[in-house]
């Protein structure tokens, strides 16, 4: 459908039973009843090895990251889940915005974030239920 908003959702977190898992899922079935075109994946299914300028020099992005950053492209928003660790945003999510962030050769800078939109959501058992999390993705992107 012309004009459909291509939105990519996924969770920063690995773990099989997370409650951001559930929240954005849940919430990605809500953008589809909008009307947007939702693809959710799961991080499992990128596994990245944590950003290194030596690993990228030396061979580029990893496909996994690779695989992820064209999602990004391709997609005109992100619906993401993000828990929160520490009163901050997760390592995993942290790496995914890293790697996508790498320019590969004759692409123009943060390719995979220019022009877009994010939706964040959290859900934690801590008494802020993710608040402070969201603040630091949200600085982030």
């Amino acid at each position: 459908m012309p004009g459909t908003v291509r939105v990519l959702a996924f969770a920063g977190s690995a773990r099989k039973e997370s409650m951001n898992k559930r929240l954005v899922a849940v919430a990605a079935q809500g953008a589809r009843e909008a009307g947007g075109e939702v693809t959710l994946v799961d991080l499992r299914d990128f596994p990245m090895p944590i950003y290194d300028g030596d690993l990228e020099a030396a061979g580029g992005l990893p496909e996994h990251a690779r695989r992820f950053k064209r999602l990004m492209i391709e997609h005109d928003a992100f619906l993401i889940g993000c828990p929160e660790y520490n009163s901050s945003f997760t390592p995993l999510l942290k790496n995914v915005i890293d790697w996508a962030s790498r320019p590969e050769p004759g692409e123009k800078p943060l390719l995979a974030f220019a022009g877009k939109v994010a939706g964040l959501v959290a859900a934690s058992a801590g008494a802020m239920g993710g608040y402070r999390g969201l603040q630091h993705v949200r600085y982030v992107l």
